[in-house]
């Protein structure tokens, strides 16, 4: 396999889900789609490459060295590309379904829950989420508990929230 392909590969299995949000669920969407279209992109030039051309008047010919099978290189390329792309795919598409089955459990939320979920994803801290929401800070922390089904949040300062 070749490093570039071998190299990405690498990188996509390791990717940690552990701490997704929906923000960071479409960003990551968006990279893969465009990684997607860059690899395809690949596959359609080495296609070319194996497609007869006119012969070329300004190159002269060259003695020894080795010699380049357009054939070869996609076919040996080729496999490597399809298995990248149909990961992309498969990441892409489990990643969208995450993100619908998220929205549609935030669906079953009141709206200004949900604004709380989607404010703390985006970073935004407990005091300013009880501001824009007018519910206090406990139970803004409480909602979206419920939510992500945890008992820690991040903070200032660590605490522990008991779940009775």
């Amino acid at each position: 396999m070749m490093k570039k392909y071998k190299k990405y590969l690498d990188k996509l299995l390791d990717i940690d889900y552990s701490n997704l949000t929906i923000d960071l669920a479409t960003r990551e969407i968006n990279k893969m789609s465009n990684d997607l279209l860059i690899f395809m992109g690949d596959r359609d030039i080495l296609f070319q490459m194996t497609q007869p051309q006119s012969f070329k008047y300004d190159k002269e010919p060259i003695k020894g060295g080795k010699k380049n099978n357009p054939i070869e290189k996609y076919v040996e390329n080729l496999e490597e590309i399809e298995q990248v792309i149909s990961i992309l795919n498969e990441r892409i598409t489990n990643l969208s379904k995450w993100v619908e089955n998220e929205l549609k459990i935030m669906g079953e939320y009141e709206p200004l829950k949900a604004k709380i979920v989607s404010l703390r994803d985006k970073g935004m801290k407990w005091d300013n989420i009880s501001k824009a929401t007018n519910y206090s800070r406990i139970q803004c922390i409480r909602i979206y508990n419920k939510h992500t089904q945890t008992r820690w949040y991040e903070n200032d300062t660590k605490m522990i929230l008991f779940m009775w």
